[in-house]
């Protein structure tokens, strides 16, 4: 174990898992220059490539790495991150990044009407929806909020892996009855609650 510029390094371990702690230091605590940080974490990726990682580290891995490519406006990050949704529906988080992208400063006049677009665009993008709730419950529009979420759950019924998932689900329950509809959260807790046990009685089988 070293001193480096005041850190701790471990170098004791294997070298996905010293990329990994790299690209999570590259996104916690990024440099002023996120060319650099994407330069670095393109050497990382080398060594995380080449030891066979376990699927978790992988996954934690790529996701970094679709930040890092964000912020450093890499032509092929949009079409990365869909492919990557393809392969976890689940995670809508690169979702979000993919937004942030693409849209202006939220200081930009026009940021609200670009978010808003975005959304009705393709009701089931779950970063649009999102930001989009944020936004409205920002500025104390909860009935709003509850709408854009109502139009998300509803474009996703034909993906109930999304639909259900339990950051979704944990959205509602505080979002619903902040708009006196505490009898929606409580529908769609059992809703997700059946579609979780019977997917799990489906994986035991």
């Amino acid at each position: 174990m070293t001193t480096l510029g005041g850190r701790l390094t471990v170098r004791s371990v294997d070298a996905s898992t010293r990329a990994i702690a790299l690209n999570n230091q590259l996104v916690i605590e990024p440099r002023n220059n996120p060319f650099e940080n994407y330069r670095i974490h393109s050497t990382a990726s080398q060594a995380i490539a080449s030891s066979k990682p376990f699927s978790v580290q992988s996954r934690l891995f790529t996701f970094n790495s679709l930040l890092l490519a964000s912020q450093a406006h890499k032509p092929k990050t949009s079409s990365s991150i869909k492919k990557y949704l393809q392969s976890h529906p689940s995670d809508y988080s690169p979702s979000i990044i993919r937004v942030h992208s693409e849209l202006p400063n939220p200081s930009d006049p026009m940021f609200i009407s670009r978010l808003t677009s975005a959304y009705y665009h393709d009701e089931k993008d779950v970063g649009a929806a999102l930001l989009l709730i944020q936004h409205h419950l920002g500025r104390g529009n909860v009935h709003i909020a509850t709408t854009v979420l109502e139009k998300l759950f509803h474009a996703l019924k034909d993906i109930p892996d999304t639909k259900y998932a339990p950051g979704l689900v944990s959205l509602a329950v505080l979002l619903y009855p902040k708009d006196d509809r505490e009898d929606k959260a409580t529908s769609l807790l059992l809703e997700a609650k059946r579609h979780w046990t019977s997917k799990g009685k489906m994986v035991s089988a």
